[in-house]
Order: structure tokens, then C-alpha cells, then sequence
């Protein structure tokens, strides 16, 4: 027992000793879920204030110790900036600190599928020392004379973004030191995103680095693994090399997605010898709050621009091809029938039946006449973007409108494969389209309303008909 309480007073001198060196490196498990807290460019990713609670080496007297609250948004109607509070608490043996810091992002959208972001976060840092915790004879021995300080903190990111999927990002979470000068403190991290199971499984591995370099380097490399059903529940795994402490971890969190709030909960467990020997385990707590009205369809929308669901578009070719069939098939009863009544000589009974089909095929008339009389986009399955065969009676229509002030409703729809708020979503995306094209090319934006009415089956005799924009004139 005696040796314990050596060996707890030994490393809480080391602590002490290094703390007083420079302020130490945050550490976090649940960074998959919220990657702000390391890099800025993050600050424009979504809604979001949070609480995360970090316990390092249970077991062990006086262990690190970290409370990190953030709040950040994407701010106007383009959503290409966004602002940000992150705050922390950390202690380190006797050293507590303080950080405090404003964050801004602005989002560069190159293309369709290409994005790159910019981060920059400006505070403060506090450093005190917790004199009831020290360990001496006489207090006022110990040397605290340029450790008690506050000064300015900085810290920048840089992220880029592939069609939602693959994501590279690059920061410096702390750029000054103590006495101002440059921190060769960096962050890396790369991630990329897939979907299974009918979308329903998302997974994506991610490798994340760290490194700082002092008196000394400490480096951190982490392999990560994170699932998540449905969008609700969530399950990671992390295999953490720290090469310079020559001591390795694994991970593993969890957490759930309800309404737009979300719980995580993860245990590291460290081997290698060292520390590791005495503690048990790391625990960190995570909690957050989207302000998203809807997070789940947020994350829909996002899957509607990197065709993740081929499979749909195989099923839908094969339900045109079947509803093909079944006209060729209805047609040639058509004929039999024909057929059988001239051989059986029922001319009375021919001629209703033809004069039934003489006001079916007039009907149909109609109906196409009517449909000459509206302007009709038709896309492709799981797709928005107008496709170049329509700009030409788009252009028209736009002559007509851009010199009047008259007000023009665009009912966006999808057919009826997959699930219904999918639809709904892509209906809207749709309408939105051609009310943008529109726009660009001279039509007032307050004289075009849009109305997103999903899946329907009601408009053609294929699914393709079905996927459409229509504009009454």
C-alpha cells in the first residue's frame, strides 16, 4: 500500500513538472461525432452545442481531468460561414487551465462535389495553480514565478470535402506558446464515408495524427471505425499508438440519436506497462444538442448528391420493363377480342367495344393536348440536375414570365420506389432546380412558388414519367 502512494506521488510529480514546462495536449475519444473541438473548419458543419466530460486513469489520485462545452452554426441563407463558442476546463497535476476561444468558417464550394473550408478561432488562456493540492513541506517554496499567467490563444483549420464522402482536414489547435512564440502543434485527419443495407448502415473508417514538438515530441496515431443505424445508434472502435509514451490503447463508444439530441459514452483501456499498470481506464461522456429541425433529414439530403442507391435504380428499370409487359400483354387481348367477335359475327357487340376504345384513344388525346399546354421536366432515378434536353422550353417559358408578374407554381414529384420521406425530399429538390434555372435566367424569384408532393404514380404509365417537374402555364 505504501508503495502505491510512492508511486502516485511520483507521477503526480511528473505531471507538475511537465505541466509547468507547457500546457499539455487535449485528448479526446468521441472526436468522430464532433470534430470541432480539434479543427475550426468544422464550425459551419451543422447546429450543434454540446458537453463533453473526459476522466483520464480512473484509480489513480489527482488524474487528468477535462470539461469541454462548445456551441457552433452555419449562419445565413447560402450557409457558407459559420460562428462558434468552444470552452474548456483542464487539470494537470496542480495546473488548471482555461481556454476560452471565437471561432469563424467560411465555406469555398468549388463545385457540385467539391467543397473546401476555412476555420480560425481567437481567445484566451488562463494558467493557475492549485496550491491545495501541492505536496511540499513549506507551499511557498514552489517556483510559480511566469506559470501563472493569461494570454492569447489562436488556433486554425483547413478542410476538404468530396461529394459527402471522403473528407481530408488539416489544424493547429494551439499556434502560441507561453511566450508567444509558434507552436509546432498539428492535427491530420481523413475519413471516409459508406452505406449498406439500403442505406440504412453507414460506416466509415478514419485515421487521425497528432504531434507536437517542444523540448520534446509527442505523437498520437489513431485508427478509427464508426457505424451507425438508421441514423439512431452508433458504435466506434479505436486503436491508438502513442509511440513517444510508449504506450498503446483501444477504444470503444457508443452512443444513440433521439429527436435531435445525442448520447455517447466511451471506455479506453491502455497496455504497454507504464501508467497503464495502475489506472483503470479512461471514461469520457458526451452529450449534445442539434438545432436542425430535422437531423435525420439533414443527412438525407446529403446522401441525394453521391448516388448511394444504385440498387433503386436497377429495381425501378426492372419495374418499367414489367409495366411494359403488361401493356403489350393488355393490347393484344385487345386484338383477340377483336378478332373473336368478327369470326363469331357480333357486330353490335364490336361496335360498343370499339367505340369504347374510339373514346379511350380520345381521351388520350386530350390528355397529351393537355400536356402540350405545360411545361414537363423529367429527370433521372435519384437525380435533380436539369438535364440539357429541357433548357431550350425552359428558355421559352423564361421569355414568357421574366417581363410579367405572374405567379407560377412548380409541383416537384418522385416515384413511388424507396421510401416515402426520401421521395419527399428529392420531389423538393427537384422543383428547387428548375425554380433556380429559372431565376438565372431572368424570372423574379417571388413570382415562382414551390410545392414538394413526393411519390406519386398518378401521371404516366412508367416510373419515369413519374419522376417530374411540372409548371402550368
Amino acid at each position: 500500500m505504501r508503495s502505491f502512494k510512492y508511486l502516485t506521488v511520483l507521477l503526480l510529480i511528473i505531471l507538475v513538472k511537465t505541466g509547468m514546462a507547457q500546457r499539455h495536449d487535449r485528448v479526446y475519444n468521441i472526436y468522430t461525432q464532433n470534430r470541432f473541438v480539434f479543427n475550426p473548419a468544422h464550425t459551419a458543419d451543422f447546429g450543434q452545442a454540446f458537453l463533453n466530460v473526459r476522466e483520464q486513469w480512473l484509480g489513480l489520485s489527482k488524474g487528468p481531468e477535462d470539461i469541454t462545452l462548445g456551441v457552433h452554426s452555419a449562419i445565413g441563407n447560402a450557409k457558407t460561414s459559420g460562428l462558434g463558442l468552444l470552452a474548456s476546463r483542464e487539470k494537470r497535476g496542480l495546473y488548471n487551465f482555461i481556454n476560452v476561444n471565437a471561432n469563424y468558417a467560411y465555406i469555398a464550394r468549388l463545385n457540385d462535389a467539391n467543397s473546401l473550408s476555412f476555420g480560425l478561432g481567437l481567445g484566451i488562456l488562463d494558467n493557475r495553480i492549485n496550491y491545495a493540492d501541492a505536496i511540499a513541506a513549506d507551499k511557498s517554496e514552489i517556483q510559480t514565478e511566469g506559470k501563472e499567467k493569461t494570454r492569447m490563444d489562436a488556433r486554425i483549420g483547413l478542410k476538404y470535402n468530396w461529394n459527402k464522402k471522403l473528407e481530408v482536414g488539416f489544424s493547429m489547435p494551439s499556434m502560441l506558446t507561453d511566450d508567444y512564440g509558434f507552436n509546432q502543434f498539428f492535427t491530420g485527419m481523413a475519413s471516409y464515408k459508406l452505406y449498406a443495407v439500403r442505406e440504412k448502415l453507414e460506416i466509415e473508417p478514419s485515421v487521425f495524427y497528432k504531434n507536437k514538438k517542444t523540448d520534446y515530441s509527442t505523437s498520437q496515431l489513431d485508427f478509427n471505425l464508426y457505424t451507425c443505424w438508421n441514423q439512431t445508434f452508433w458504435l466506434s472502435g479505436t486503436y491508438r499508438m502513442n509511440p513517444s509514451y510508449d504506450v498503446n490503447s483501444m477504444n470503444i463508444a457508443g452512443g444513440v440519436y433521439f429527436y435531435n439530441v445525442g448520447i455517447g459514452y466511451s471506455y479506453q483501456n491502455d497496455f504497454g506497462g507504464g501508467i497503464s499498470t495502475f489506472s483503470n481506464g479512461t471514461h469520457e461522456f458526451h452529450v449534445s444538442y442539434y438545432f436542425d429541425k430535422d437531423r435525420k433529414k439533414k443527412n438525407n439530403e446529403d446522401l441525394l448528391n453521391n448516388n448511394q442507391l444504385e440498387q433503386l435504380c436497377d429495381s425501378a428499370e426492372q419495374d418499367d420493363e414489367f409495366y411494359q409487359r403488361q401493356i403489350d400483354s393488355l393490347r393484344n387481348m385487345i386484338d383477340d377480342l377483336n378478332n373473336a367477335m368478327k369470326l363469331k359475327d357480333v357486330s353490335e357487340f364490336a361496335d360498343a367495344v370499339l367505340d369504347k376504345l374510339r373514346k379511350y384513344d380520345q381521351q388520350v388525346t386530350d390528355n397529351m393536348k393537355e400536356l402540350d399546354d405545360r411545361v414537363v421536366v423529367f429527370f433521372d432515378t435519384n437525380k435533380y440536375n436539369v438535364k440539357p434536353e429541357y433548357t431550350a422550353k425552359l428558355d421559352d417559358f423564361a421569355d414568357l414570365l421574366k417581363n410579367t408578374n405572374a405567379k407560377v407554381v412548380l409541383h416537384g414529384y418522385a416515384d413511388e420506389t424507396g421510401p416515402a420521406g426520401y421521395n419527399k425530399t428529392l420531389s423538393e429538390k427537384r422543383a428547387e432546380a428548375v425554380r433556380d434555372y429559372l431565376v438565372r435566367q431572368g424570372v423574379k424569384r417571388s413570382n415562382l412558388t414551390i410545392e414538394a408532393n413526393g411519390e406519386t404514380s398518378q401521371f404516366g404509365g412508367s416510373l419515369q414519367q413519374n419522376r417530374r417537374v411540372e409548371v402550368m402555364k
